[in-house]
């Protein structure tokens, strides 16, 4: 079990406002006895996300002020001998009674020619976590500009975030993953619960109007409720989805056992970008004014696969030391579990009564062409890939596997319990309660604890767990859907699983080095792309629709370039032109129509 809260630590934000706009924020984080040693490590800073290597809030040693029971505390920067990208905070004498940090924050400038829209599968976290400036308020994620206390990772603090917005302009709202304030919200948690974190504050709106931060109740929803926060007012399609979280938000924390739980969906605008990132108990989705072209389904898996994510996840490392990397979002992102994420986003938004039945063919048979016409579909993960053998498709590797292993294990599971006549309608969904539940209780919930609750069932039909997930998921061996033809609908004779020919994913030239370089690169010769009239040097201005483009042979991307001193755009079906097979679900039609 975690051990009980030992300390406290209080972060108070300041808005700086210049003019009635806030530019930027004071920060004061508050150790309570930390005791540390002249030359003990006291924060450890990343100066990279691990993740994505975007850099983090550059701090400079003048600008950082510490003070212990003594006074002026003095500070010394170091790299640390271990890791390239951490920095070390040491103390120059020994430390007395609590220690309070002082750290000035701006935020990022970013504009049209900084590209942040994706090129994987929406979903995959993409490490949006910088400060920045949205109309009139800030927002950002916790482990940008935050130093992690040097404290062991699993111990629990008596964590307070609190805000002093008696300087900002009339109106100003104050809001953070776990509440909304300004006054202080106290809640029990490891040193992630402040870096894991969105940090908003200025003209908010939201849905609910407004959330009261000491009993959690909003107007029309019980305490914990979802809401969603944003500045400005919404493109169409996304002020739409506003209410998604408060409305499916109940039934979500009553699947995972988690009547205390709270979510929080925060919405900012970029100049070139679209996409979102998870959070604990949050996330962070960012738009550009192209977003007002998506449509409804696609908003709505990612708004939920984001939401999921809050609640489905593993531990990293196994008692063996093997990664648990395959229930998570992306190579570098171990910890949110891929395949149930997404496999609930295909379920929940039509189980949950907030879409209906087209969005669930629609989802499923997007991510059926995701898995089949994927170029790594039969890839070996099992000895790892160095960065040189990382293309553009990588990063779906984990999405395509992860959800249709989830799929067959719910299918499985499912026939064990007929098969046995147990009486269980959704055995899955009860496996995952369970490792949840145990995580929430402080218990490490790694891959060997997953393997051993599906196994309980799979057994039963006589499938090995352990193989059957190593021959799949690291092996790379094709799950077909031969053995589910009756499934979705098909045995009441509403649909049927049927097997086609789908072109192959294939954007024509290598998007991962265009987007590094800014150029157009290796336009591959014959291919769509070629053809579309795309060229090698050209300069890149927006990329669309690639995060949408492995969901069907009907998607198009748009390239927009400079060449020559003028913009041309250029549109075209990312595909191959050789088919392979896929699976489809497709609906029957009633007599007579």
């Amino acid at each position: 079990m975690v051990p009980k809260a030992s300390s406290s630590i209080t972060l108070t934000l300041t808005p700086v406002v210049d003019s009635d706009s806030i530019y930027g924020l004071d920060v004061i984080l508050v150790l309570q006895s930390p005791g540390k040693a002249a030359g003990e490590p006291i924060f450890l800073y990343s100066k990279r996300d691990n993740g994505t290597g975007a850099p983090s809030h550059e701090y400079h040693p003048s600008s950082i002020k510490a003070y212990d029971s003594q006074g002026h505390f003095p500070l010394n920067i170091v790299d640390s001998s271990n890791d390239a990208n951490l920095q070390e905070w040491h103390g120059l004498r020994n430390m007395e009674g609590d220690l309070s940090l002082h750290l000035h924050v701006q935020p990022v400038q970013v504009t049209a020619k900084d590209h942040r829209r994706s090129i994987v599968p929406l979903g995959i976290d993409l490490g949006r976590t910088e400060l920045l400036e949205d109309q009139g308020g800030l927002m950002g994620a916790g482990k940008w500009f935050i130093p992690r206390p040097a404290a062991e990772p699993e111990i629990l603090h008596q964590i307070t975030v609190q805000w002093d917005v008696s300087s900002s302009p009339p109106g100003t709202r104050a809001v953070w993953s776990h509440g909304e304030g300004p006054e202080p919200i106290t809640k029990e948690g490891t040193i992630d619960m402040l870096l894991n974190s969105v940090y908003m504050v200025g003209p908010v709106q939201s849905f609910p109007a407004h959330v009261d931060a000491m009993t959690g109740m909003t107007g029309d929803a019980s305490p914990n409720a979802g809401s969603t926060f944003w500045f400005g007012k919404l493109p169409t399609n996304l002020e739409k989805l506003s209410e998604y979280s408060s409305k499916i938000f109940p039934s979500m924390s009553t699947f995972f056992r988690d009547p205390q739980g709270s979510y929080q969906a925060f919405i900012r605008k970029v100049p070139n970008g679209f996409g979102g990132t998870g959070f604990q108990a949050s996330s962070l989705i960012e738009y550009d004014f192209q977003t007002e072209a998506v449509s409804d389904f696609d908003l709505v898996r990612l708004f939920n696969d984001l939401m999921v994510r809050s609640w489905a996840r593993l531990d990293t490392e196994d008692d063996d030391g093997s990664e648990a990397e395959w229930f998570s979002k992306g190579f570098h992102l171990i910890n949110c579990c891929v395949g149930l994420s997404q496999m609930y986003t295909i379920f929940f938004p039509y189980r949950f009564g907030q879409r209906g039945p087209d969005y669930f063919r629609a989802t499923l048979n997007g991510f059926l062409s995701a898995y089949y016409t994927s170029p790594h579909l039969t890839t070996r993960i099992s000895q790892g890939k160095s960065p040189a053998q990382v293309d553009s498709y990588t990063a779906s590797i984990p999405y395509n596997r992860g959800w249709i292993y989830m799929l067959k294990m719910d299918c499985y599971t499912r026939r064990a319990s007929v098969q046995t006549e147990a009486g269980v309608l959704r055995p899955l969904d009860g496996v995952v309660g369970d490792l949840m539940e145990k995580r929430r209780s402080g218990l490490q919930m790694r891959t060997v604890d997953w393997l051993n609750g599906v196994a309980h069932w799979l057994d039963m039909i006589d499938i090995a767990a352990a193989p059957y997930f190593q021959e799949t998921i690291m092996d790379g061996n094709t799950m077909w859907l031969d053995d589910m033809t009756e499934a979705f609908g098909a045995k009441e004779g509403t649909s049927r699983v049927v097997e086609v020919d789908q072109e192959m994913l294939y954007f024509g030239f290598d998007v991962m080095k265009s987007l590094e370089r800014g150029v157009v690169s290796a336009i591959e010769p014959g291919s769509r792309a070629n053809l579309s009239g795309l060229q090698d040097g050209d300069r890149i201005l927006r990329l669309d629709g690639f995060e949408f483009s492995m969901l069907g042979p009907d998607r198009e991307v748009k390239v927009l370039v400079e060449r020559d001193g003028e913009t041309c755009s250029f549109e075209y079906s990312p595909r191959g032109l050789d088919k392979v097979p896929c699976w489809q679900v497709l609906k029957v039609e009633p007599a007579g129509k």
